[in-house]
């Protein structure tokens, strides 16, 4: 007997999904219509959670997702389609929306008094999103094109490119926390790089 297990995988990943959808939906009901503070700051710390949730739980649902496609090992006794690897872009757009909606509140005129705070604490939170999301769509197609060391050479690249972006965005915007995490992130990067990435080569590669 075979158990699907992309299954419970589709289950998972679908009450992300709905709650991302639900929490970013009050969002606005909450913005235009109620204007209630209390509700606001709960329902920034739900949106902040059910984000970090996906990051977390969801990205890592998605990968075993992709794997069943790619693997095909229960294809005789499942049907395994590519919707295993569309499923993400779907999700993607949830993300999106819960990001606009989490974007909505720092510019809230009920929310103003920690406007502020919020406005810094977002940018660390929308670009860490977007660096985590593009590292697991490199890894994802690069497995899909059969690249092996996914977890190497490629995310370092893309690690010190999205690094240099920062830098330069946080100095035409004039925002210190994007070029302080911008420098953080590339030497990370150069950790990772001598380390971990050519950790095996001989000295002459290196």
């Amino acid at each position: 007997t075979f158990f699907n297990e992309d299954l419970g995988y589709f289950k998972a990943i679908w009450i992300i999904n709905y709650s991302l959808m639900f929490f970013s939906v009050l969002t606005f009901v909450n913005i235009y219509k109620i204007k209630s503070r209390l509700l606001g700051i709960i329902n920034l710390c739900l949106n902040v959670f059910f984000l970090l949730t996906f990051l977390t739980q969801g990205l890592f649902v998605l990968s075993e997702l992709r794997e069943s496609y790619l693997n095909q090992e229960l294809s005789l006794y499942f049907h395994v389609t590519y919707f295993n690897i569309l499923i993400r872009y779907l999700s993607f757009a949830f993300v999106g929306l819960m990001l606009f909606s989490i974007y909505k509140y720092t510019r809230s005129e009920f929310l103003l008094p920690v406007r502020l705070n919020l406005t810094t604490a977002f940018d660390i939170l929308f670009f860490s999103s977007i660096l985590w999301i593009a590292s697991s769509e490199l890894v994802t197609w690069m497995n899909i094109m059969r690249f092996s060391q996914s977890y190497k050479l490629g995310l370092s690249i893309l690690w010190g490119v999205y690094a240099l972006f920062l830098i330069a965005l946080g100095i035409g915007k004039r925002k210190k926390h994007l070029r302080i995490g911008a420098i953080a992130l590339f030497a990370a990067t150069l950790v990772k790089l001598f380390f971990y990435d050519i950790a095996d080569l001989d000295t002459i590669a290196k």
